[in-house]
């Protein structure tokens, strides 16, 4: 089941309260917002969990403890927080407030991915390509990639690209390969706008005009955005 992350703030934060809220008094000061977030964590509230897990992340009215951030984000993950799982994934991935393990970050990437959680898709995509966790499977990370790439990750379509150009996990299509470095360098991707420039130079002046047309068509009928929302940060 997936829980939503931004229902309105006070109505969560009180429903973790109810039965004593009455009877507290409202913290004052500098660090209040951070005591509301504790509070509401130690009763089990899952979004209260994240953001106290965040906060302490990234030391917003505490002292920063990835470890403790780990734990909390570990704690809601395991109530079914998809944003939880995916930040415990990318701590485990990084080895940032617990050791690192590829195999348990993509056993949580594979939680939020399975979800529709793009970035969870792309770094799920991304430790199958460079074989991290298990060996390396390239057919299937190319599946991931264009879950991502689909719904507008530009990383996502310039990798998915590269895997076309290459033939690596897909059969070799230049097509493809421009296609989707086009959509990426459209959201202002380097590389990707790079790597379609030099793609370019090794295709027919055919190739290319027949690219350009199912490029035209695709953004008729691709489930691609044209503007896709800025996604969040990703590994």
């Amino acid at each position: 089941m997936r829980f939503s992350l931004f229902p309105c703030l006070a109505v969560i934060l009180l429903s973790a309260f109810s039965a004593t809220a009455a009877a507290v008094a409202p913290p004052s000061g500098p660090k209040s917002v951070q005591s509301w977030y504790g509070r509401a964590a130690k009763a089990g509230d899952a979004l209260g969990q994240y953001l106290h897990a965040y906060r302490l992340e990234h030391g917003l009215g505490v002292k920063a403890d990835s470890a403790e951030a780990a734990e909390w984000y570990r704690r809601a993950a395991q109530q079914g927080l998809i944003e939880a799982q995916f930040k415990i994934g990318v701590m485990r991935a990084k080895g940032r407030g617990v050791s690192r393990d590829y195999a348990a970050a993509r056993r949580w990437f594979r939680l939020c991915a399975t979800e529709g959680l793009i970035e969870a898709q792309y770094n799920l995509g991304l430790m199958t390509d460079q074989g991290l966790g298990e060996p390396r499977n390239a057919p299937e990370a190319a599946e991931w990639y264009r879950a991502a790439a689909e719904a507008g990750l530009p990383a996502a379509q310039r990798r998915l690209g590269r895997l076309y150009q290459l033939g690596d996990g897909v059969h070799r299509d230049w097509a493809q390969a421009f296609f989707w470095y086009e959509m990426a360098a459209r959201q202002g991707d380097r590389e990707a706008k790079a790597a379609k420039e030099a793609l370019a130079g090794d295709m027919s002046k055919r190739d290319i005009e027949a690219a350009n047309e199912q490029i035209a068509n695709r953004l008729k009928e691709s489930r691609v955005p044209a503007f896709p929302p800025p996604p969040k940060d990703y590994q």
